[in-house]
């Protein structure tokens, strides 16, 4: 419960403060007060203020985050408790003086009276008021002072610091806007003598320092109350007398201005570069070279990790001792760049070679790889060939089969895969071609096998050679032999005995027996054999039917091994006429021919 009568008590009015008081500012310091609204002067923008803590008239009064002035004449102490009434200042001015730009807040008030706010200040006679606190800085005002207020230009021509203690009150008309000398950007106006208030950085820009290292900022003019900046302490700092610090790789903007004057200022670009830190890395497919035989070696040179493409580099070849040069009859370089070279085995010294490839970095040439190599000598080639096969059995073919044929080459008793060899067919006497009726070579491949198919329908087997010959090596052969299988040929052998005329033979019988053929007495047939095969001779035989000799009469003249001729003498025998042939007496053909009487 409040005591209205005990007023030395604070106690209520602290719990007031604690809580509807508001934390503000007075000259920047801290206190706590009561706001509150007034309407004793609703052209302002005004509070009352009370508060356990002093204040006078002039007094800055932060509070919500505007600025305000205590204009009461009087800010008395009334029960413990300080009153008055304070004022939004919602105008900062710009002084420059003497190249020291100061910025002052105040209220600015027309001839009538009235408080000028908003974006542009607009009287008629051109006249404005400006209160301020009274202050060390306010009263470095002088007449003819000139300021930039909202793109307007104006001067000073009156200082009132008495009417309103704790105030002063400046009259000021417009001026004209200087364009060569005015910042209205910046509402900077630049009066005589302050017409090249500059603040530069001199040293060379951009900097570029390397991690680790430092450089001094120098600035003109030379001032001690400068200001240093970096936009990005963790990659340079810099001290409060402009020593630049690289502590990581990046880039910074390093601000410096007055301490007094942030108005006036310069920036300089600073680059942070890591100190160079190379590695070299080489790479080579393989290291034990065949006589001839090329590799390329590929290199990799790095900065902190990263790669660097065109950095340069040296090669050489030495022997293992690092020391001697391997000389071109047994190593040379080529194709030379900065990430790779080609190495070529040259060694026809009839012996191994170990040597090692130095690469060294031109930028750093502690950075220096080794590569060694086993160079193989130069051996006069001594070649081989041997014809082989999987077919069973391995040196005969039937007819209408094949038989698959490969070959291994040989130089120095090493299988060498790479060359090249021509196959052929040839005869019993290695020189004379093989009719292909007998056998053909198709090719599985030209390079290392072949098929050899069986064309003979001769009915003789054929002996042949498949030939190899590697090619640039005519002197280089082998010979695999063939037994070329004949087609087998079936043939049914006969005699067929007829009339050589062709003329059909007249059947009969005689004495119960079936005859072949009949001959009238005393007459005569000629008889032909049909052999097969064709032109197969045979003998001739006549005896009677039985076998036995033949009658009297009866009788048989042979003209070849073809054909013969029959008489008929005698009408009362038969006769049977036997053919056999002389290849094969086995076969043979017999015909019964009676003998007609002419009764």
């Amino acid at each position: 419960m409040f005591n209205y009568f005990n007023l030395s008590d604070t106690k209520d009015y602290e719990y007031l403060l604690r809580s509807i008081g508001s934390d503000v500012t007075k000259n920047g310091n801290p206190i706590r007060a009561l706001i509150t609204q007034t309407e004793l002067e609703q052209n302002y923008s005004d509070f009352r203020i009370s508060s356990l803590n002093a204040f006078n008239r002039g007094d800055i009064i932060g509070y919500d985050g505007q600025n305000y002035m205590v204009i009461s004449e009087e800010a008395n102490k009334r029960y413990n408790k300080w009153k008055g009434i304070i004022r939004s200042l919602p105008h900062s001015i710009n002084f420059n003086m003497n190249c020291e730009v100061f910025r002052i807040p105040c209220f600015i008030t027309s001839e009538d009276f009235r408080v000028v706010s908003g974006s542009v200040i607009a009287q008629a006679a051109g006249v404005i008021k400006l209160h301020f606190p009274n202050n060390e800085l306010s009263k470095q005002i002088t007449i003819d002072t000139r300021f930039i207020r909202l793109r307007q230009a104006f001067k000073v021509t009156g200082i009132d610091p008495y009417s309103r203690p704790g105030m002063i009150i400046i009259s000021a008309e417009k001026d004209s806007i200087s364009v060569e000398t005015d910042d209205l950007a910046n509402e900077i106006s630049y009066t005589s003598g302050n017409t090249n208030c500059t603040f530069k950085i001199t040293n060379t820009k951009p900097i570029s320092i390397l991690k680790g290292n430092t450089i001094q900022i120098t600035t003109s003019p030379t001032v001690s109350t400068r200001v240093f900046e970096s936009s990005d302490p963790s990659i340079a700092t810099v001290s409060s007398s402009g020593l630049i610090t690289a502590l990581a790789e990046g880039n910074v903007t390093v601000t410096a201005y007055r301490s007094t004057n942030s108005f006036f200022k310069d920036t300089i670009q600073v680059a942070v570069a890591l100190p160079d830190m190379y590695s070299l890395s080489v790479d080579s497919p393989k290291t034990i070279l065949d006589y001839m035989e090329s590799v390329t070696v590929t290199n990799t040179v790095s900065n902190n990790g990263r790669p660097v493409d065109d950095a340069a580099v040296t090669y050489d070849l030495l022997y293992s001792d690092r020391i001697t040069l391997v000389p071109d009859t047994v190593a040379a370089l080529g194709n030379i760049t900065n990430r790779s070279v080609t190495i070529q085995n040259r060694n026809n010294e009839g012996q191994m070679k170990d040597i090692v490839l130095r690469v060294t970095l031109v930028s750093d040439s502690t950075q220096i790889q080794y590569v060694p190599f086993n160079l193989a000598y130069y051996i006069a080639p001594n070649y081989s060939v041997v014809i082989f096969t999987g077919h069973q059995p391995p040196n005969e073919v039937e007819f209408g089969d094949n038989v698959f044929l490969g070959r291994v080459v040989y130089n120095n008793g090493i299988q060498d895969d790479t060359k090249r060899v021509t196959w052929s067919l040839v005869g019993i006497d290695k020189i004379s071609d093989v009719p292909e009726n007998i056998a053909k070579i198709t090719f599985e491949d030209s390079f290392n096998q072949v098929y050899v198919n069986n064309y003979n329908e001769t009915g003789t087997d054929t002996t042949i050679y498949v030939k190899v010959t590697l090619d640039g090596f005519p002197e280089v052969t082998d010979y695999y032999m063939l037994n070329i299988k004949s087609k087998v040929i079936v043939i049914t052998k006969s005699v067929d005995i007829g009339r050589a005329d062709g003329a059909a033979m007249l059947s009969n019988t005689f004495n119960g027996t079936s005859t072949d053929d009949t001959i009238n007495y005393q007459k005569t047939i000629n008889y032909r054999s049909n052999a097969i095969p064709a032109n197969e001779a045979v003998t001739w035989t006549l005896t009677n039917f039985t076998g036995g000799s033949p009658a009297t009469g009866n009788s048989i003249t042979v003209q070849d091994g073809f054909t013969c001729t029959v008489r008929a003498g005698n009408a009362a025998a038969g006769i049977k006429l036997t053919a056999k042939m002389v290849s094969d007496p086995t076969v043979i053909d017999s015909i019964l021919i009676r003998v007609k009487s002419l009764l």
